[in-house]
């Protein structure tokens, strides 16, 4: 005869590990903060996913911020409206999942057991914009209201999910949500100090170093619209829009903005990265990647070794983002991937450090092993 007990024990067991299933993420959309100001560039609510943490990573966050480029005009950002870039309206209500930080059962992941929360990317400037009005297009509304959605997911993670109560938290982001990371650090860092003083706050930001360049692409007049016409000066780097009173956009590119960050940081690049080499400089030329690698590479190691709170990993292998690109643990620079670098940086103390990998483009082992130093 079945005993009762033993089955109710056994359903108990198998809830559990349902509940904690490492791979599921839900999908939280914020309709309360449409009242407050956000809202996507269609107007619907803006919105995360979480994964919760478990066992000793319960009390601690890893805050990611998608990335998807920009809408450059209006006629853009109508178009990216109707896309997941643009819109929550899509959403799936779960995801099933593991990639980057998020791999539950990768050893020499740092983060695998904490909280982890994938910030949708649906405003079009990197969630920094803070246009009071909507703009009326084409007969249709436009919303730039990113600094508001940051805002909310930050608001919503401190009420409900128990940020006010977490050991450690970081701020990364990939792309767009790397620039993000570059942006917001301070601003993040300072409002956690309010809520939760306890807290040690860090950022990580993933190929968000974009060069400030316009070439044949135009890529600074674009960002230059952006930052504008999104009115991004209140979603950015608060010393930097002071310290550039005439040029308050060049706060929209990380090398203008790292000299002003207070907060420690971990920047993760390729020093040939593969969306900015032909979406920037526009070029196949291995003698013109290379000189903006060492450009790049120059400014770079400059911010990282001006404060013994930073750290670096430079790879050369031609890529964009650890994130998503299944590079996260197959890049090595002195036998380190990138997760054990990040792994080194939270755990130690002392002197920046760095991972170099210092190689010449075109490196296609680079993707594999490099070689490179570290410091």
């Amino acid at each position: 005869q079945a005993n009762p007990m033993k089955a109710l024990l056994l359903l108990a067991v198998v809830a559990s590990l349902a509940l904690a299933d490492p791979q599921t993420w839900d999908l939280h959309v914020l309709n309360d903060y449409l009242s407050r100001g956000a809202a996507c560039l269609d107007g619907s609510a803006p919105a995360y996913y979480l994964r919760p943490g478990y066992g000793d990573g319960a009390t601690k966050y890893i805050i990611h911020q998608e990335g998807g480029a920009w809408c450059y005009n209006l006629d853009d950002c109508l178009s990216r409206s109707k896309t997941r870039l643009g819109s929550s309206k899509g959403y799936p209500a779960t995801l099933q999942w593991e990639d980057y930080f998020f791999k539950s059962e990768l050893p020499e992941n740092p983060l695998a057991s904490w909280n982890w929360i994938y910030m949708k990317y649906c405003d079009g400037a990197s969630f920094s914009g803070a246009r009071d009005e909507p703009t009326v297009y084409k007969g249709t509304k436009l919303f730039f209201r990113g600094k508001a959605n940051f805002e909310a997911v930050m608001d919503d993670l401190l009420v409900r999910r128990g940020l006010d109560n977490a050991t450690d938290v970081i701020l990364s982001g990939c792309s767009a949500g790397g620039l993000a990371t570059y942006m917001h650090a301070d601003r993040f860092s300072a409002w956690m100090q309010q809520v939760n003083p306890r807290a040690r706050v860090v950022a990580l930001a993933d190929s968000g170093f974009f060069p400030d360049y316009e070439g044949d692409l135009h890529f600074h007049s674009h960002q230059q619209w952006v930052f504008s016409y999104h009115n991004a000066s209140w979603g950015v780097n608060d010393r930097c829009v002071a310290a550039h009173p005439n040029d308050p956009w060049s706060c929209f590119f990380a090398e203008h903005v790292v000299e002003h960050i207070r907060s420690p940081i971990m920047a993760m690049q390729s020093s040939y990265d593969g969306w900015d080499v032909p979406n920037v400089l526009g070029s196949t030329d291995p003698a013109a990647i290379n000189q903006w690698g060492a450009v790049r590479n120059d400014k770079l190691l400059a911010f990282v070794k001006s404060d013994p709170r930073r750290a670096l990993y430079l790879d050369s292998c031609s890529h964009h983002c650890f994130f998503d690109s299944g590079h996260g643990d197959t890049i090595r620079i002195e036998g380190t991937t990138m997760m054990g670098a990040v792994a080194e940086w939270l755990a130690g103390s002392g002197p920046s450090m760095l991972w170099f990998g210092d190689e010449t483009y075109p490196c296609t082992e680079c993707c594999g092993t490099t070689t490179g130093s570290t410091a």
